[in-house]
């Protein structure tokens, strides 16, 4: 059984990145197959924390339609931790809406038996979607 854990928060700045990060990397070091998504469609960090600043591929270029959802995961090469990073780009972040998020958790039930999701701060409909998987 797959599990999908939603770090939120309706304060920004709490930590809600580097706890689902440090999560996904830990259950990684346990032999588990994990991966952080980074679920901020605005404002996505996730991959920044890590020293990426524009991934190619990108979760929401996969909510666009333009690839599935296992061509936006990157390995971190220093964690091994598996992420699918957002994009920092504003005609992504505009193009995308919130709702979508629902598509998610089928295609991250299929692909890994643990899915952290990186949810943005506020009770927003983001916050709500992220908090739905």
């Amino acid at each position: 059984m797959s599990r999908i854990i939603t770090v939120a928060s309706a304060k920004g700045g709490v930590g809600k990145t580097t706890l689902a990060l440090n999560l996904a990397a830990a259950l990684t070091r346990l032999g588990h197959d994990a991966v952080a998504v980074d679920a901020d469609l605005d404002t996505p960090t996730l991959s920044v924390r890590l020293g990426i600043s524009q991934p190619e591929r990108h979760l929401h270029g996969h909510l666009l339609g333009n690839y599935a959802l296992e061509h936006a995961i990157l390995r971190h090469t220093a964690s091994n931790t598996k992420i699918i990073p957002g994009s920092i780009s504003l005609t992504h972040a505009t193009n995308v809406k919130p709702d979508t998020l629902l598509t998610l958790a089928p295609h991250l039930r299929t692909l890994f038996p643990y899915s952290i999701i990186d949810s943005p701060a506020g009770l927003h409909n983001g916050t709500r979607a992220a908090l739905t998987l």
